[in-house]
């Protein structure tokens, strides 16, 4: 004969099936396990070297946050996905690590076209995304106009504006009147190139002559006779992919008697440096990060880096990238969920010292610049080493012309 449930029992039961089902949930009511990130990074194509910076900087914050106990007691696990620079690439990436792969939110992109392709994906898929290169005004723009639907789009790279600022000392060190400015076929270097001349002509400094080119661009005969021709002061180079160094080596052969500045990139690659031998020498930079103690994680950040893979970081692309997985995670914890409305209003709030500095976010997600925040430093090359200049708060030597500028 079949025994009935009493009114108290059915309850006592109802609440054994509940709890049995909640016990495989994790922060935010999603299913135990790690929390799944999609990584999009260029592995492929004229980025690729600033690609595997981001890729290997994304590897070791993930190691170190894990060895830490992860998010609220769940790992983190990430996906990488090529975007080889292309915006459809990207977005095809971008689909696939949402659909297939399940994953929680989305982070890196190198390229500015590929931050603005991917983001109204994410943004309609609901997950959130952290752009940790692409520098493109339009990226965070889209925040500002329309703050809802791009309310899980945040921004701990840099914006064009905060390149212009901490590339425009490098005028007055130098003493510069004139400029010419040669940069990448990108919608960021087209946007820094106008924050550039706002900025620096506002100073007296006044461009003489720009030269666009694409990435990857291996011959510079052309703008070199450009820039010997208008004669400038300073040589502003926003040349941050392949086409960085064969740049370098043209510019040196060529012995164009003005300095010239990276703003960042592949110039700031210690290996690309080293194998440039002599035609390295007395090329400026501009970076977001060295070893110096920038911020108590700063030095710790580089000798766990080159232990783990056997060289320096650039201090943009892998800086960036490593402390916005570390922003990204922060806000998971203090929101206490995986709730993407949740960890919106923690990124919103955050304060985060990382490693290139102290990671705040304005109302349109960008992080902030500024003293006491984030900003850059100016560094130059001479026998294989760098010697930091600017900040003096931080330098470690000082600036020299070389031998055959005017």
């Amino acid at each position: 004969m079949q025994q009935r449930l009493g009114p108290r029992m059915l309850i006592t039961l109802v609440l054994a099936v509940v709890l049995s089902a909640c016990a495989g949930l994790g922060a935010g009511g999603q299913e135990s396990g790690p929390v799944k990130i999609g990584v999009l990074v260029p592995l492929s194509g004229p980025a690729s070297q600033g690609g595997q910076q981001m890729k290997n900087a994304f590897e070791l914050a993930a190691e170190q946050i894990n060895a830490n106990g992860g998010v609220n007691g769940q790992p983190i696990e990430l996906i990488f996905e090529d975007t080889g620079g292309d915006p459809q690439k990207g977005v095809t990436a971008a689909k696939k690590l949402i659909e297939q792969d399940q994953v929680w939110g989305l982070a890196g992109i190198f390229t500015s076209g590929v931050a603005l392709a991917v983001s109204p994906v994410a943004m309609e898929a609901q997950k959130p995304l952290v752009v940790t290169v692409a520098a493109a005004p339009a990226v965070t723009d889209q925040v500002k106009e329309d703050p809802e639907t791009f309310k899980y789009l945040f921004r701990t790279g840099a914006h064009v504006i905060h390149f212009a600022q901490n590339t425009e000392p490098f005028a007055d060190i130098v003493g510069a009147s004139t400029y010419y400015y040669i940069a990448q076929d990108a919608i960021w270097a087209k946007g820094l190139g106008k924050a550039l001349e706002a900025r620096l002509s506002s100073k007296g400094v006044q461009k003489v002559g720009e030269t666009f080119v694409p990435r990857g661009t291996e011959e510079f005969a052309a703008p070199l006779a450009d820039i010997q021709a208008k004669a400038p002061d300073l040589v502003i180079a926003a040349l941050v992919s392949a086409e960085g160094v064969p740049f370098a080596k043209q510019y040196y052969d060529a012995q164009v008697p003005v300095p010239f500045i990276a703003t960042a990139g592949v110039l700031t690659f210690e290996e690309n440096v080293k194998g440039m031998g002599e035609k390295a020498d007395y090329v400026n930079f501009f970076a977001w990060s060295w070893d110096i103690p920038v911020t108590e994680k700063t030095q710790p950040f580089y000798q766990a880096f080159r232990e783990k893979y056997g060289f320096s970081p650039s201090g943009y692309e892998d800086v960036r990238s490593y402390d916005g997985l570390q922003v990204m995670v922060e806000a998971l914890k203090q929101a206490g969920s995986t709730d993407p409305d949740k960890w919106a209003e923690a990124m919103q709030s955050l304060r985060y010292t990382g490693v290139a500095g102290v990671y705040e976010f304005d109302e349109a997600h960008q992080a902030k610049w500024g003293e006491g925040l984030l900003t850059g430093l100016l560094g130059q090359w001479r026998d294989g080493q760098a010697v930091i200049f600017w900040p003096e708060a931080v330098a470690t030597g000082q600036f020299e012309r070389a031998p055959w500028w005017k």
